[in-house]
């Protein structure tokens, strides 16, 4: 019911000061599936007695306990997580009045048949926020720099959890719910070796219903729904209401039931998702630095909100803190009381967090507390850790000539020490024992004596030394370059075993498909190892060896002529190069040497990296110091275990059949049907530099700061 409209004047001169927006009744007329409450009124009506978008209206009447400021938006999203609006969708005849990512009905009040007053509280107090909290977004790939940015397809990260094991993104499955990006966000999935993707969003029978239906579907995502393993858990965005809340527990004891990597989605991969991945996050041990990062990467990834942008602070204020202040209560606030507060206590919400999470996922969730722990030991990096359960790592390097070899060493000390891979052995393919007694330094600096170590007697002869770090083996060729210890004698280095026969040692009581290879130097090692014949071992030759037990080989060798120096690695032992090509069977995964080009870790950000990691006294701070690494240095051996551990920074090419040209010169080819044809080839994703190169650096040396 609408009563007449007013005017007002001023006192003098008769000059109109401007409409007034009048008092209005309504009535709920319903209250639908969501909660919501739709009223009576047309949604055009209160623009004709004075109210515009961006007015804060008051409420009151009813069954409401009390009167509530709130916007009136034609943008429900400006009002972010759990806020109040009253609001439109085009869709609906009628206003509503709504609550962001839960029910009104049941978090606020109001029922059928209710008669509301609306009344303005503030002309234009909510217009400001109302214009920042719009977002871009398109359904356009060219618009977005990256395929893993419109699929908004990224890991689930932070200091307390393993690599690799959480994963999240758009939905991947149906063309009918996300039909640019459903593809993109599926082709990442199976590079990524997702295991099992839990949809939140979508039924069993959505799913049946759609492909019936003739929708298109993700290739690898209907892979593993014939395997079992496309698993179907939705529910709301309010995961603090008990029905909910079952529904979250049973989703995450489908977790523990299940093989990693995950796979987590829901349609946007945004706000159901964002909201499992904080869940996550805390279990394994987090940061609030880490959960924002990811958290809000997926407003970058849809609608390019960066930290720097007027909104940011809006959407962080509204949606995450609000988020992480009603996980911290375990869904028990206020919510009107909430959405009056500008800022919030991240200090004691992140102090109530760890607790709050427990408690929610036994007492609400369902959760038992040893499902809580199995769950916890499926995402934590755990001194604890088996050690036969992690990643079995084998380095083969050619040391003691370049500073991005102790750079990829130094990082899978880090990495071994967090427990997230067995570093097994390192191969050295450069002749000489100073090489080998360089990796017995970084071994005994780094507290890894355990790490094998394999030799060669017949690499390249007199390759090219590019960085002499080797003299550190040497003490007093610097007044101030300490002797650094090493756990192996002189006589030990000389009968280190030979590397081949210690790659057949490894292979030989490692699981089928377990072993990683990273492959930083020359082909020597990898070529006689698939020469090796049945041995002590194992029963099987090199080649079947090689196919039984390694999962994949990442390799920094080879170009397209267009690198910044032509390929060192294969080019230096071209004939054992060939072999390796003819024979492995294998997956092999080329960071050629362009891909490298673009990553300069320079001394002085080096240097003082290690010194804020209390790192000044090892071996690679004095390489730094001590020997020329101002020769354009360039992280091109880091690639290769980067595009193995974080391949959404990666775009993957392949599979081809890949063969050497002349100056050992990538040439792809499309595989034939008979063809040996599991090779590709990776390059970082340029849009992504500074963080990749944030990645390095946290491996390297920075990674408990």
């Amino acid at each position: 019911m609408l009563t007449a409209m007013l005017f007002s004047c001023s006192d003098s001169g008769n000059e109109p000061v401007g409409l007034k927006a009048i008092e209005v009744k309504a009535t709920v007329d319903e209250v639908n599936m969501w909660g919501n409450l739709l009223l009576d009124i047309p949604k055009d009506s209160l623009y004709k007695v004075g109210y515009d978008n961006g007015d804060i209206v008051t409420i009151s009447g009813g069954s409401l306990t009390k009167p509530l400021d709130i916007a009136f938006t034609d943008n429900m999203m400006s009002v972010g997580a759990w806020g109040m609006c009253l609001t439109y969708f085009p869709d609906e005849a009628t206003l509503t009045l709504g609550l962001a990512n839960a029910s009104f009905s049941d978090r606020v009040g109001g029922k059928e048949g209710d008669i509301l007053t609306i009344s303005l509280k503030e002309k234009g107090g909510f217009r400001d926020v109302n214009e920042r909290m719009k977002l871009w977004e398109t359904d356009n790939r060219s618009d977005y720099d990256s395929d893993e940015m419109f699929a908004n397809f990224y890991p689930v990260e932070c200091h307390g959890m393993k690599s690799g094991v959480v994963y999240r993104s758009s939905d991947p499955l149906l063309e009918s719910d996300n039909p640019a990006r459903y593809e993109y966000a599926d082709r990442f999935a199976r590079n990524a070796g997702i295991n099992t993707i839990i949809s939140i969003a979508k039924t069993e029978e959505d799913w049946q219903s759609a492909v019936a239906a003739g929708s298109g579907f993700g290739e690898y995502c209907n892979e593993l729904y014939s395997k079992g393993a496309l698993l179907f858990h939705k529910f709301n965005v309010d995961i603090f209401v008990d029905e909910q809340a079952a529904k979250v527990g049973r989703m995450l004891r489908a977790m523990i039931e299940n093989n990693p990597p995950y796979l987590i989605c829901c349609s946007l991969g945004r706000d159901r998702t964002g909201l499992i991945a904080i869940i996550l996050q805390v279990l394994a041990g987090t940061t609030y630095e880490e959960i924002e990062s990811g958290y809000m990467r997926s407003y970058y990834n849809w609608h390019r909100l960066q930290p720097s942008s007027e909104s940011y602070n809006d959407f962080l204020t509204r949606i995450l803190h609000r988020t992480l202040y009603i996980m911290s209560r375990e869904g028990d606030v206020d919510i009107a009381e909430m959405c009056s507060m500008t800022s919030f206590p991240i200090a004691d919400i992140m102090e109530r967090l760890p607790s709050a999470v427990e408690s929610y996922l036994k007492n609400k969730a369902g959760l038992t507390i040893e499902e809580i722990e199995k769950l916890r030991g499926i995402l934590s990096v755990g001194k604890d850790t088996p050690k036969e359960s992690l990643p079995v790592v084998i380095l083969d390097t050619d040391i003691a000539s370049s500073a991005d070899d102790l750079v990829t060493m130094s990082s899978l000390y880090h990495m071994a020490d967090k427990g997230k891979v067995n570093f097994a052995a390192i191969m050295v393919n450069r002749n000489g024992d100073t090489n080998a007694k360089m990796a017995d330094i970084m071994n005994t600096y780094y507290k890894h004596p355990e790490v094998k170590i394999g030799v060669t007697h017949i690499g390249p002869e007199n390759p090219k030394v590019w960085i002499d770090y080797w003299k550190i083996c040497e003490p007093g060729t610097y007044a101030d370059e300490p002797v650094f210890p090493r756990s192996l004698s002189d006589a030990e280095i000389s009968s280190l075993p030979d590397a081949a026969k210690l790659y057949r040692k490894i292979l030989g009581r490692s699981e089928d498909h377990s072993v990683v290879i990273l492959s930083i130097g020359f082909a020597n090692n990898l070529a006689r190892l698939l020469e090796s014949q049945a041995d002590e071992y194992s029963p099987l030759d090199g080649v079947e060896l090689v196919r039984r037990k390694v999962k994949g080989i990442y390799l920094q060798a080879g170009h397209y002529g267009v690198a910044m120096e032509p390929d060192f690695n294969f080019k230096s032992d071209p004939e054992n190069a060939i072999k390796l090509m003819d024979k492995c069977p294998a997956p092999m995964y080329f960071s050629p040497q362009e891909a490298g080009d673009n990553f300069d870790y320079t001394p002085s950000v080096m240097l003082a990296d290690l010194e804020a990691a209390g790192m000044a006294d090892g071996p690679l701070y004095h390489c730094y110091k001590h020997h020329d690494c101002e020769t354009d240095q360039r992280m091109w051996d880091m690639m290769p275990l980067l595009s193995w551990l974080h391949p959404e920074y990666f775009d993957t090419f392949g599979p081809y059949d890949i063969t050497l040209e002349d100056d050992m010169i990538l040439n792809l080819k499309l595989p034939e049907a008979t063809s040996n044809h599991n090779r590709y080839v990776q390059f970082p994703n340029l849009i992504e530099q500074e963080a990749i190169m944030g990645l390095i650096r946290r491996y390297c040396s920075l990674y408990d700061k």
